[in-house]
Formats: structure tokens, C-alpha cells, sequence
């Protein structure tokens, strides 16, 4: 079983008051959410 920290402690950690905030922020760099990157999901015809 793979153990994954809260977007709410790694948003707080790195600075971020709010999750929602940080998920935005992430999306807006790597244009996927933090929970496609989370699940290597295909994103624009690549593996993560």
C-alpha cells in the first residue's frame, strides 16, 4: 500500500494558505492537477 500526504500538508508546507490555491498554482506550471501527476495519468500523450 502506497501512502500519499494530504494536497492540504504539501500545499501548507510549501507556503500555500489554501489547497485550492496551490492547485491551481500547480496546473497553471505543469498543466496538469496534482492528482493526475499523483496517478501518472497520460497527459498529452505521455506517461508521468
Amino acid at each position: 500500500m502506497r501512502f500519499h500526504r494530504k494536497i492540504i500538508d504539501i500545499s501548507m508546507e510549501v507556503g500555500f494558505d489554501t489547497p485550492s490555491y496551490f492547485i491551481k498554482m500547480f496546473k497553471r506550471q505543469k498543466k496538469y492537477t496534482p492528482s493526475k501527476f499523483r496517478k501518472g495519468e497520460e497527459i498529452e500523450g505521455r506517461f508521468l
